[in-house]
């Protein structure tokens, strides 16, 4: 199953939803959005 996490960088507008395959350090997809 793909794990979803959202990471919130430090000084920064956007948030980066990252999509991770079997591990979490295998970023297979990292999506930037909009901070709201």
């Amino acid at each position: 199953m793909n794990t979803f996490k959202k990471i919130k960088l430090k000084n920064s507008e956007y948030d980066y939803l990252f999509i991770a395959i079997e591990s979490d350090t295998t970023v297979v997809e990292a999506v930037p959005v909009i901070k709201k």
